[in-house]
């Protein structure tokens, strides 16, 4: 990276005088130790400021204003815990003025650029610490939602640098917004010829008896799942509250399974394979990282940022586990690639959750449709009832990418609960995880759950868990 600190070739897409240089040098090999931890990194380590910001911003210029030198001024000043200094207050000037003058000039823009511009815009103002800035990051937020469901929603950005960095970007915000429809929103409905079925009072022995939505739903607010829904192209047409109590049996429904199968495959050991059970025992690096408080970090936007990347990679976990649970040898596959990859990245080094969460992202599970390998290196067709499935995210999906969309879901849910109850799901699904869970205890849990999310506010910038 040194020959892209002066940029002697004229390579990015804005030329940097001094300062430029020196801000651009600072995001690109001093801000990752402000986000995993407090040690500098080697060229082998966990870096998504070279993996994907980077690359990112230099799709233009308004992108690498908003995405690197911006952040790079701001956060010089809040890692020394000073006050809005004159080079952060003219990068945010610039940074405004050259996104607002792009929207100007391409009116209707949903461009990679755009979108990158807003995302990066609403990090910063969610970033800092000062009263009242929420508000303008939701602002930015609403804008690059929008620009995402025009491209199509989740579907348009399946495995891409550029999903994983929406999807990062929706998990880390402070709180939540019920302004319209959200862009990953993709609610299950009941089938005309079926009721919505309510969840036994005690947990099924065999998880393939779960239901798996969107195909069957299982709530016992026969009212939420009675609301009527009006479809056009894939958009849903409904009030956002009734996208809230959707998505609140959706999130129940998720929490049920997770624990269903923790039980299932603690009692049945034979039904997973062997590393289901060392990859995220004590141990474990796994184990050890999620198991542990939160680390050192050097912006209270950086503790805050842990705390939502521990439940939000419980929850990416646990679902990956739902998915393969009829093929042990892909979540075997799954836990193998996700381990190698914490070492080879170096994430032990760090501890860092956020950097778990940024792995898990790429959904690199290494899943082959309709092949599976098996322990010779040898690939053959996965067997009749092995397959995984998919389907929790969505009937047509046949592949792992809809995966993050799907935790988005959750966690905005999760949102909405306060620090004792947000706790207690991320201790709920560590416990899961780990198979340590003892009993069943989400359906006694659920009524008090399912007040609390109905409840809160309908828009909150800053979520209840950390008020």
């Amino acid at each position: 990276m040194s020959a892209a600190r002066t940029d002697p070739f004229n390579t990015l897409p804005i030329e940097l005088d001094c300062d430029g240089q020196r801000l651009f040098d600072f995001y690109v090999n001093e801000m990752p130790a402000c986000s995993y931890g407090t040690h500098f990194r080697s060229l082998k380590a966990h870096n998504w400021y070279t993996a994907v910001f980077v690359p990112e911003a230099m799709k233009g210029a308004v992108a690498f204003q908003n995405t690197i030198l911006v952040h790079a001024a701001n956060t010089w000043a809040w890692v020394r815990n000073e006050g809005e200094s004159a080079d952060g207050l003219l990068h945010r000037d610039r940074a405004i003025g050259m996104l607002r003058e792009h929207l100007h000039k391409q009116p209707g823009d949903i461009s990679d650029v755009a979108i990158i511009s807003c995302l990066s815009a609403a990090a910063l103002e969610d970033f800092d610490p000062r009263p009242g800035r929420k508000e303008f990051s939701w602002m930015h937020m609403r804008a690059a939602r929008d620009m995402i469901r025009a491209r199509g929603g989740p579907a348009a950005f399946a495995n891409t640098r550029l999903g994983m960095l929406i999807n990062w970007q929706d998990y880390i915000l402070s709180g939540y917004e019920t302004h319209g429809l959200s862009f990953s929103f993709e609610p299950f409905t009941p089938s005309a010829s079926s009721p919505p079925a309510k969840p036994p009072a005690q947990p099924l022995q065999d998880p393939s008896s779960i239901p798996s939505p969107p195909n069957s739903p299982s709530s016992s607010d026969n009212t939420a799942q009675s609301v009527p829904l009006l479809t056009t192209n894939n958009i849903i047409q409904t009030s956002p509250i009734d996208e809230i109590r959707l998505q609140t049996e959706e999130f129940l429904d998720f929490l049920r399974r997770c624990e269903q199968l923790a039980l299932y495959q603690r009692d049945t050991p034979e039904s997973c394979d062997l590393i289901r059970h060392t990859s995220v025992s004590g141990p474990s690096l796994l184990f050890q990282i999620l198991d542990a408080p939160p680390g050192a970090r050097f912006t209270a936007s950086g503790d805050r940022k842990q705390m939502v990347a521990r439940l939000t990679a419980l929850m990416m976990l646990n679902a990956a586990l739902w998915d393969y649970r009829y093929a042990p040898i892909n979540a075997a596959t799954f836990l193998s690639i996700l381990e190698h990859a914490m070492i080879d990245s170096e994430v032990s080094m760090s501890g860092s959750v956020e950097a778990i969460l940024q792995i898990l992202l790429a959904c690199n599970d290494g899943y082959v449709e309709e092949w599976t390998n098996c322990a010779d290196g040898i690939a053959q067709p996965a067997l009749p009832g092995h397959l995984p499935d998919f389907t929790q995210y969505s009937s047509a999906v046949q592949s792992p990418y809809a995966r993050p969309w799907f935790v988005g879901r959750m966690l905005k849910i999760a949102k909405r609960l306060s620090a004792d109850s947000w706790h207690r799901v991320s201790d709920m699904l560590f416990s899961c995880l780990t198979l340590q869970v003892s009993e069943s205890t989400i359906y006694s849990w659920e009524p008090e759950l399912r007040r609390e999310i109905l409840e809160a506010p309908l828009t909150s910038y800053i979520m209840p868990s950390l008020l």
